[in-house]
């Protein structure tokens, strides 16, 4: 009941010159020629810093325009949906099964970048037994004046910051499923930040649906429907969603490729289709039951789905391409790049930028 209410899907929105394109043709698997960036988490960390994450226009819709990531990497700004088609291009022609996931999240990650990050401030592993000292007496000397105030009995518990449209905020990021290049479990990269999340502890909702360059699939798993409450806030994630493409009944795809019905069977695929380790689900086929039909039938039924078979046009875009001025410079701005956190600021900088040499600086 609750998936009468969904969106539309997001196929084909127009690219940069208003033409529709299909989303699955937007992605541009390449591998860029600079070997720590074949790592997923380097990877990540650097488109996040090539791009310039700017807020969806309407926080409750996918972007009217999906430019091409060639177009994305040349303005060097984007939203979630232009950074995670540069991402997924990328983290593809490295050799991960990486998708491209349209869903919902929290405001905290929808902001814009210069906002304060609400996410743990990094450790400081450097940090003198002398300051921690310090620390220690500024706490307790807190402690104390907040007991003599007593401030808490003045606060209303209904007073806390509230999102008005919490559960609602559309957002884009990227799957990275178990299996390939030595990926033990699926994991979610954010494009903006270029964190890596388990997805059984990620601040995403709900998925609406996943792509690659080869397909389509939407998702069908139930969810809560509803966000009023804060028992239902927790509830309502992708921590229980399921992976496995090829059940129908989870996932429903657009194209049945040749490549999916053979290996319906499933020796290859299947091995990285759980979730996190927790699932004993196992799928023999993709078709909801019809691959022990289809075993007795080897000739006519064989010809006869290679009929419903459509291959994929293969991508418009243009080979991407990263300039080694631009890999060597890793931000976009200046070389550098702020993170405001709630009690600390980080800046980063690329090597040899900084006049004393420094890559990271933490202050509190």
């Amino acid at each position: 009941a609750s998936d009468i209410c969904r969106p539309p899907l997001y196929l084909c929105p127009p690219n940069e010159r208003g033409i529709p394109k299909f989303v699955c043709t937007t992605l541009r698997p390449t591998l860029l020629p600079f070997l720590d960036l074949y790592d997923m988490d380097k990877l990540a960390t650097f488109v996040s810093g090539l791009i310039e994450y700017e807020p969806l226009v309407d926080p409750c819709a996918p972007p009217a325009c999906l430019p091409s990531p060639s177009a994305v990497l040349a303005w060097q700004a984007g939203d979630s949906f232009d950074m995670a088609n540069v991402l997924a291009s990328f983290l593809i022609g490295a050799g991960y099964d990486a998708y491209v996931v349209h869903g919902t999240t929290t405001s905290s990650l929808t902001a814009a970048p210069s906002s304060v990050d609400t996410a743990a401030a990094p450790k400081d592993e450097g940090k003198s037994k002398f300051v921690a000292m310090q620390e220690a007496k500024d706490a307790a000397r807190r402690a104390d004046e907040a007991a003599r105030l007593d401030w808490t009995k003045y606060m209303d518990v209904d007073d806390e910051d509230e999102d008005e449209l919490d559960g609602k905020r559309v957002h884009a990021w990227v799957l990275v499923r178990a299996g390939r290049r030595d990926v033990t479990e699926h994991v979610f990269l954010e494009p903006s930040t270029g964190r890596k999340y388990p997805v059984r502890a990620s601040p995403y909702l709900r998925i609406e649906a996943v792509w690659n360059h080869q397909n389509y699939w939407v998702n069908m798993q139930p969810t809560c429907s509803s966000l009023s409450s804060s028992s239902t806030k927790a509830a309502a994630s992708c921590s229980d969603t399921l992976f496995d493409l090829n059940h129908a009944t989870d996932w429903e795809f657009v194209f049945l490729s040749s490549q999916d019905r053979r290996g319906g069977g499933g020796s290859g695929r299947s091995s990285g289709l759980h979730g996190d380790g927790g699932e004993s689900k196992h799928n023999d086929d993709l078709d909801g039951g019809r691959a022990d039909n289809n075993s007795h039938h080897d000739g006519d039924d064989d010809a006869a789905d290679d009929d419903n078979v459509l291959d994929l046009p293969p991508s418009w875009v243009a080979k991407l391409h990263v300039d080694r001025k631009a890999y060597k410079r890793r931000f976009v701005t200046a070389g550098q790049r702020t993170t405001l956190f709630r009690k600390a600021k980080v800046e980063e900088f690329a090597e040899n930028n900084h006049a004393q040499g420094l890559v990271l600086r933490i202050t509190q």
